[in-house]
C-alpha cells in the first residue's frame, strides 16, 4: 500500500517528523495548489496533482494531512474527486491505527497503555517539568518529568519521551512502566478521542497556582499559594501553547488551586475568546464570577466544570470551606448553567468527610441544587493519607447510598471517584451500586 499524503503545507511541515516517527512514510504528496506541483516537500517527497498520483500508485491511501480548519473541505474535495470514503484517513489517526494493524499481523506481543497510547497525550504543566503520566504507579519515577526552560521546547521533550516508551511497548518491552495499573498485556486500544487533540493540564504546582478557599481535606495545601500575587507566567504559557499548536484541537485544563483567583486569570480568558480551536476546562470553587468565562460558555468553548460543593446548607460549607461563600457559590454556579447545552460536562463533587458534612439536611440541599443544574454528580472521599487508612463509618456510607439513590431517582447522572475510597469501602461501593 502506498500512502498518498494530502496537503503539502504548513501543517505536514509542523508534523512530518511526527508521522515519521510513527512509522509512517510517505510516497508521496498531493496539494490542490498548481504552483507546487512537480516540487519537492522537505526536499524529499514528489508533490503531484491527485490524478496522476492515484494513477501512478494504484494501491493508494490516501492521509489527509490538513490543520483542523481545512480538514472537512479537504476531504470534502476527495470525495467529490471520485477517491472512496474507505481510502482516506486523517494522517494523524491513522499513524496509531496502522501500527495497530501492522503489530497484530506480525503476531508480536504488545503492551500498550490507555495514558500515553493515542497519538497526543494529556500533559500535566508544573513549574519546572512536564509531567507525561498522571498515574501514581508513576509517581515517583524521574522518567516521567521532562524539565523545561521554554514550555514549548518542553512539550515537544516529551512527546520524543513518549514515542520512545511506545515503542518499547510495542516490541514487548514494558520498560519503565512496569508494575503499572494503565499497562495492558494486549494490542492497542482504539482512542475515541481526535487525533489532532493537544489537551494541556496546569497542575496544581504550576508556578502562580493559588487559592482563596481552605478547605479542610486539602491535599496539596502546601504547593497552593494564599496570597494574592501579581503572577503572568501562566498566561505566558498559555500564548506561547495556542500560537505554536494553532494548527490543532487544543484543551486547556485548570485543575488546582483557584483559576479565578489568579492575578491574570481574566487575560487568560479574553485572550482565548477569539482561539476558536481552543476550549477550556476548570476545576473550580466558583466563588468569583466572570462575565468572560460566561461568554465562553455561549461561544461553546467550555469543556468541563468541576465544582466541588461538598455541602447542602450554609453552616457545612463554612465548615468544610472555611469561607462563608455557600449562597454566592450556588448562584454563581446557577447563572453558568443557563447555557448549560453548551457545556459539554457540568460536574457537581461531594468529598464525602464523616461527621462533618454527611447529614440529611446537606444530602437533600445539594440534591435539589444538582436538579436544578441538571449536572452530573462525582462522589468522592477524604483523600489526605491519615483519613484514607480507615474505612468510613456506616453513618457516612449511608448518607453516600442515600445521595446515591436521591440522583438516581431525579434521573441525574452519578459518577464514584472510587481511587478516593479505602480499598474496602471501594469494594462495598462496587457491590451494591450497578452502574
Amino acid at each position: 500500500m502506498q500512502l498518498l499524503f494530502y496537503g503539502a503545507g504548513e501543517h505536514a511541515k509542523k508534523n512530518i517528523d511526527f508521522w515519521l516517527r510513527r512509522g509512517l512514510e510517505p510516497t508521496c504528496f498531493i496539494d490542490i495548489d498548481k504552483t507546487k506541483h512537480y516540487k519537492k516537500f522537505d526536499e524529499k517527497y514528489d508533490i503531484l496533482p491527485l490524478t496522476e498520483a492515484i494513477q501512478k500508485y494504484p494501491d493508494y491511501l490516501i492521509c489527509v494531512a490538513l490543520g483542523i480548519y481545512n480538514y472537512d473541505a479537504g476531504h470534502k474535495y476527495l470525495l467529490e474527486s471520485g477517491i472512496p470514503s474507505e481510502r482516506i484517513v486523517s494522517a494523524n489517526e491513522f499513524s496509531l491505527q496502522g501500527l495497530r494493524r501492522y503489530y497484530s499481523r506480525s503476531g508480536e506481543s504488545v503492551f500498550s497503555c490507555s495514558r500515553i497510547s493515542r497519538p497526543l497525550p494529556e500533559l500535566i504543566l508544573k513549574e519546572d517539568c512536564i509531567q507525561i503520566c498522571c498515574s501514581l504507579d508513576a509517581i515517583d519515577q524521574d522518567f516521567f518529568f521532562i524539565p523545561f526552560t521554554n514550555v514549548v521546547d518542553g512539550i515537544l521533550k516529551a512527546h520524543k519521551v513518549i514515542d520512545d516508551i511506545n515503542d518499547m511497548h510495542r516490541r514487548g518491552n514494558s520498560g519503565p512502566c512496569k508494575g503499572c495499573y494503565h499497562l495492558r498485556n494486549t494490542d492497542m486500544d482504539i482512542v475515541h478521542t481526535p487525533a489532532n487533540l493537544r489537551t494541556f493540564t496546569f497542575s496544581a504546582d504550576y508556578i502562580g497556582s493559588t487559592c482563596n478557599m481552605r478547605c479542610v481535606y486539602c491535599t496539596i495545601v502546601d504547593n497552593i499559594n494564599h496570597n494574592y500575587t501579581k503572577d503572568k507566567t501562566m498566561m505566558n504559557a498559555v500564548v506561547n501553547i495556542v500560537d505554536f499548536f494553532s494548527d490543532d484541537l487544543i484543551r486547556l485544563d485548570f485543575v488546582s488551586g483557584e483559576f479565578f483567583a489568579k492575578y491574570d486569570s481574566e487575560d487568560i480568558l479574553k485572550y482565548l475568546i477569539d482561539k476558536e480551536n481552543v476550549k477550556i476546562s476548570l476545576v473550580t470553587n466558583a466563588s468569583i464570577y466572570s462575565e468572560t468565562f460566561l461568554e465562553l460558555i455561549r461561544l461553546n468553548r467550555v469543556y468541563l466544570i468541576n465544582v466541588s460543593l461538598d455541602a447542602g446548607t450554609e453552616e457545612t460549607y463554612r465548615k468544610v470551606k472555611g469561607r462563608d461563600l455557600f449562597r454566592k457559590v450556588v448562584n454563581n454556579i446557577e447563572m453558568y448553567s443557563q447555557f448549560r447545552s453548551q457545556i459539554d460536562s457540568l460536574d457537581l463533587k461531594y468529598i464525602f468527610l464523616a461527621g462533618v458534612n454527611d447529614s440529611y439536611e446537606d444530602i437533600e440541599g445539594f440534591i435539589a441544587i444538582a436538579e436544578r443544574i441538571k449536572c452530573t454528580i462525582h462522589i468522592s472521599a477524604d483523600q489526605r493519607a491519615s483519613v484514607r487508612k480507615s474505612p468510613l463509618p456506616k453513618a457516612t456510607m449511608d448518607s453516600i447510598f442515600m445521595l446515591y439513590n436521591l440522583a438516581v431517582e431525579r434521573k441525574l447522572k452519578v459518577i464514584f471517584m472510587l481511587e478516593a475510597f479505602n480499598a474496602d469501602d471501594s469494594l462495598y461501593i462496587k457491590s451494591h451500586v450497578n452502574s
